[in-house]
């Protein structure tokens, strides 16, 4: 696992990449804001995103079969649709329970789905499991849903968090005959901080390449491709609705702490895509979710679902990127990054940023910039100053397939 954690690290960025299709995002579809999903998904992207929409077994078969209908509808829109079943206690407790959930979900939507995960946060005891023992029991009986519906794409084990020797522990308690495609993961890097922050020596490159080594490391249960299933950033004043404040308020509690602001979240889900994206290691992440008080692209408190800095800068960046391919990386002073991407016509983009301070940048050919949520940039004199913002910077007339051309990249 480790020569192939260093390969995997020395490969990461050296081939080209086409985005489409890579990118999704996690659909709700309950509630008042049902419909207005569907509007701000075609309003997101000019082609149709990846969406993800989780079941619950905990949920009645009358709720399932509204979200069923739903999601149907999102796949006749072209949506490629990956489906997420999720676990209770008392389904883990009794498997028949579970058989009853997925074959229900299942019948009603393998035709049209791409792919399903099993299970949820596999690795917290809060979403049901509590020993190997049951994780393997469930799979058991899960392997015989997998050999009637071949159609899509298996997903897991769908841990959360960097916890890999965990993930291997889940993995090996696979019984034989179930098996997955792709390995899934919830992969935060750190929740309150940028995707470049590290825990235990390992930031987001670094986790995405241990992902997919753990991955092929265990060919018999699993695929050697990775699905980022979940990841997102908490928000600012959201209260009891963040992933990572106190589920209930009390007396004297800082409402704003530990999250992170609208524009700073939507400058992390930015770096994060060209981080996981551009390496080659992920082959599609997943925003959890689309609309979300304390999380979401857009805050879901009233049905017209308004759109947060976070889904601006997504539909920025997946206007500026279609159809284009990442090529390499750029050449730039210490602290920042650059990504070059090539349009069809052969026209050329460097999305750049500074991180952990800022970096003043002069390219060698003349520019525009424009920051992730689509704001013109000045630029008085040849250098631009990057920030933690990415910003789409463009040559004029040709001037930086030039430049680029003659001076290389790493």
């Amino acid at each position: 696992m480790c020569r192939a954690y260093r390969r995997l690290l020395a490969e990461a960025y050296k081939q080209p990449v086409d985005l489409a299709g890579r990118i999704g995002v996690a659909a709700h579809l309950r509630g008042a804001t049902a419909e207005m999903e569907g509007q701000r998904l075609a309003e997101l992207s000019p082609t149709p995103l990846p969406v993800l929409v989780r079941f619950y077994a905990h949920e009645t078969p009358s709720a399932r079969a509204a979200v069923a209908e739903r999601a149907r509808a999102l796949a006749a829109r072209g949506h490629a649709l990956t489906l997420a079943l999720v676990q209770d206690r008392a389904a883990v407790r009794d498997p028949a329970r579970w058989m009853e959930f997925a074959s229900d979900v299942l019948s009603r939507l393998h035709d049209v789905a791409e792919a399903v995960e099993v299970a949820h946060a596999v690795n917290r005891v809060k979403w049901g499991f509590w020993t190997l023992a049951e994780y393997r029991r469930l799979m058991d009986a899960t392997a015989r849903l997998r050999a009637q519906y071949p159609r899509p794409a298996w997903l897991g084990p769908a841990g959360i968090d960097f916890e890999y020797p965990r993930m291997a522990g889940f993995l090996r308690a696979l019984p034989a005959g179930m098996r997955f495609d792709a390995l899934s993961h919830h992969l935060y890097v750190d929740r309150r901080g940028a995707p470049e922050n590290r825990q235990a020596g390992f930031a987001t490159l670094g986790k995405l390449a241990l992902a997919r080594a753990l991955a092929e490391a265990h060919p018999a249960q699993c695929g050697a491709r990775l699905i980022v299933s979940e990841f997102n950033w908490p928000l600012d004043d959201t209260g009891v609705y963040s992933p990572v404040g106190s589920p209930y308020l009390y007396p004297g509690q800082t409402l704003g702490a530990p999250q992170v602001g609208a524009e700073q979240a939507a400058a992390y889900l930015l770096r994060y895509l060209l981080i996981a994206l551009c390496s080659g290691l992920a082959e599609r992440v997943f925003w959890w979710r689309l609309a979300a008080h304390g999380y979401g692209l857009c805050d879901d408190r009233t049905p017209e679902l308004p759109p947060r800095p976070g889904y601006r800068a997504l539909q920025f960046f997946l206007r500026e990127t279609r159809g284009a391919h990442f090529t390499r990386r750029c050449p730039m002073p210490p602290g920042a990054a650059g990504f070059l991407f090539e349009q069809p016509d052969g026209t050329r983009k460097i999305w750049a940023y500074a991180h952990p301070a800022p970096a003043r940048w002069t390219p060698d050919f003349p520019f525009t910039a424009v920051s992730g949520l689509g704001a013109p940039l000045a630029s008085k004199n040849p250098t631009i100053t990057l920030n933690e913002m990415p910003a789409l910077v463009s040559g004029r007339e040709g001037s930086l397939s030039e430049s680029l051309s003659v001076s290389g990249s790493e």
